[in-house]
């Protein structure tokens, strides 16, 4: 299982958590970044077929990536304790209010925990006893881990690390008939005025919109609906051809 967690994963976000009573964990948290049309994260089936043994069997999932699951799984001196899982921290758990991260993104990652001898477990190596709670006490403490060396964890670390992931790695929107580089200069893009490249379709979740295309302008109440015409997309940088990308800019008017 593991195995596949990391061959795809395109990023990992280490940390360590310091639980009152000098017990040690260790975590990783890994990105299942979007890939041109699918989500890459593994989700795993161990389903016998007719009481005969199988091999696990393991398949990317197109939609949601982890939807329910848990995110970390939880190891004993190195052995999975299958029964016990956790669901999240506060620092990484689905924020309440809409941030600067997609909430997608906070679907597409796993993590594991590896715990030492300090932690119980029942005498059948299955279940944790009260891990998740000494966790979530208010006295443990939670360090982010760079290159080997510790740092005090704050709100905004992993947040930041999820946004660059999404960013870098996430391959969502098609990008086709390139129309050249240009240099804006409208008011939307006053902090950035180039280099921008100007396409004339994109692919978005198996919808193609082009130039000249009528659309509706987001959602209204109202009576009367605003619809305008696409004129161009814009992708920050300075490419040629196809290019798949997080996101973009569009050009519409009424």
């Amino acid at each position: 299982m593991q195995t596949l967690y990391i061959n795809t994963a395109a990023e990992s976000f280490e940390f360590k958590a310091s639980v009152e009573g000098n017990g040690i964990v260790e975590g990783i948290i890994r990105y299942h970044p979007f890939l041109y049309y699918k989500e890459t994260y593994p989700i795993f089936s161990n389903e016998d077929d007719e009481g005969e043994d199988e091999e696990e069997e393991c398949y990317i999932i197109e939609k949601r990536a982890r939807g329910e699951n848990a995110i970390f799984e939880c190891f004993w001196n190195g052995r999975l304790i299958p029964y016990t899982t956790v669901a999240d921290f506060e620092w990484c758990a689905l924020p309440k209010k809409k941030g600067s991260v997609p909430i997608e993104c906070y679907n597409r990652i796993s993590g594991v925990l590896f715990t030492d001898g300090s932690f119980e477990v029942t005498t059948n190596k299955l279940t944790f006893i009260n891990l998740e709670s000494k966790l979530k006490d208010r006295n443990t403490i939670f360090t982010k881990v760079i290159n080997g060396r510790e740092y005090r964890m704050n709100d905004k670390q992993f947040a930041s690390w999820l946004k660059n992931c999404h960013e870098k790695y996430d391959k969502e929107i098609k990008f086709f008939e390139c129309d050249g580089s240009v240099v804006r200069t409208d008011k939307a893009s006053k902090r950035i005025l180039s280099p921008w490249t100007k396409y004339l379709a994109i692919e978005w979740d198996g919808k193609i919109y082009k130039k000249g295309q009528l659309v509706k302008m987001g959602r209204s109440n109202k009576k009367a609906s605003l619809y305008g015409r696409i004129q161009h997309f814009y992708l920050y940088g300075d490419y040629d051809g196809i290019v798949y990308a997080p996101g973009g800019e569009v050009e519409i008017t009424l």
